[in-house]
């Protein structure tokens, strides 16, 4: 294997305080705070580049005015779908009560708004629903499985991360193939019934730096999403090659991706109407997990095969709760489990693999956020030199494995 370096996307903020400042000014928050308003800031359970340092510059902002900010935890059933777990997951992230400068209420209460259908009701944290006002904070990216004019972003953090577990079950009930739709129908009710504020968005750059933070007034909210959600997609680091015979992830997580490793770049997606579009992978073979994730292995299913520290890693609570609020059923399986790494990546290769060891087409990468550094395989390095976005930093070695098996 020979490591390769890949040139992406940069662009990193150089004062994110300031910009926060000056982006809730053009947006107008200042003239929609009074004294004493109880103002709720939602916060999500993705690892967000700057994440407590965009929140603490909000709630200053707010406290400055003579209001009261609080943290409300805006993600749907993760962290187990409890109260307690969701404050675990925001710890985990950095975001706690000291470094964001704000109480963080946690609670899986939810008050029904109202409906989008005969069927489908829109819930909302019950502490951002008896708030002064809500500040909606997110990222802007695209989603792991669906592609439409607005997938992870804004509007998605107010009608599923607002809506507790109840709420993302109800809106997942139409199937995933119309979330867009249903995210932006109940998005239009939140608005029309709800004190939104505010809407800041964040994109990042393919090193998880804050590339870009914009603030909206409520009336633009929708707007900006779709527009920097073409931004992002852009933007979004790939696998710079269309066939590859064996991926190896070296672990997965739910900081990594909403589902554990990104299907976009592995092309692995749960749903038929996604397959296809990006780089094709005959074997992926994941190897661990994130310490972060805790043991949700929620995108386990997308591997062909995986190792005995993994599924013994897996905490099965929190991972099926995704699965059973989403129907996205298949990110919970459990593929082909053998003893260590060295097992694995070995089975990858002699199974129904018609090639010569200098004709693999095999990639190893940590996981799917970072992708500036990777392990290819000689059947890759001639078209990796030739790729002007590659450079080849060393040469050719051998796979180096410990007493268990393991990579080092």
């Amino acid at each position: 294997m020979a490591r390769v370096t890949q040139a992406l996307y940069q662009a990193s903020l150089a004062d994110v305080d300031e910009t926060v400042r000056v982006q809730l000014e053009k947006a107008g928050l200042a003239r929609r705070i009074k004294p004493k308003m109880k103002i709720a800031i939602t916060a999500g359970s993705r690892g967000i580049a700057g994440l407590p340092a965009v929140l603490k510059s909000i709630t200053s902002f707010v406290k400055a005015r003579g209001a009261k900010p609080f943290i409300v935890p805006a993600m749907g059933s993760h962290g187990g779908a409890t109260a307690e777990g969701q404050v675990k997951v925001l710890n985990s992230i950095g975001v706690t009560e000291k470094s964001v400068g704000a109480p963080i209420r946690s609670s899986m209460k939810t008050v029904t708004i109202g409906q989008i259908s005969p069927t489908v009701p829109v819930h909302m944290d019950a502490f951002a629903v008896k708030a002064d006002g809500i500040i909606v904070v997110n990222r802007v990216k695209e989603h792991t499985d669906f592609s439409a004019q607005v997938e992870s972003g804004l509007m998605k953090m107010m009608a599923v991360g607002l809506g507790k577990h109840e709420g993302a079950c109800a809106l997942h009930s139409p199937g995933i193939g119309r979330m867009s739709e249903t995210v932006v129908k109940a998005s239009r009710l939140i608005f029309s019934k709800t004190k939104i504020l505010c809407g800041v968005a964040v994109l990042e750059d393919a090193y998880q730096n804050v590339a870009h933070i914009e603030a909206f007034a409520p009336r633009r909210i929708e707007e900006g999403d779709r527009r920097l959600l073409r931004r992002a997609k852009r933007h979004a680091a790939r696998l710079p090659f269309a066939e590859i015979d064996v991926l190896v992830v070296e672990r997965i997580g739910k900081e990594i991706s909403g589902t554990g490793m990104d299907p976009n770049v592995t092309g692995r997606y749960a749903f038929e109407a996604r397959r296809g579009k990006q780089t094709h992978c005959r074997t992926v073979v994941v190897l661990g997990l994130t310490r972060e994730t805790k043991g949700n292995a929620l995108g386990l299913g997308m591997a062909d095969i995986t190792t005995a520290r993994v599924v013994e890693g897996m905490d099965v609570d929190s991972t099926y709760a995704n699965v059973l609020t989403s129907g996205s059923f298949a990110f919970a399986r459990v593929p082909v489990v053998l003893r260590n790494d060295q097992e694995a990546i070995t089975a990858a290769l002699v199974s129904g693999l018609d090639k010569s060891p200098e004709e693999v087409r095999l990639v190893r990468i940590r996981d799917t956020l970072h992708l500036d550094s990777l392990f290819v395989s000689e059947g890759l390095l001639a078209e990796a030199k030739a790729n002007p976005s590659l450079t080849v930093e060393e040469n050719l070695r051998s796979m180096k494995f410990d007493a268990a098996g393991n990579l080092v």
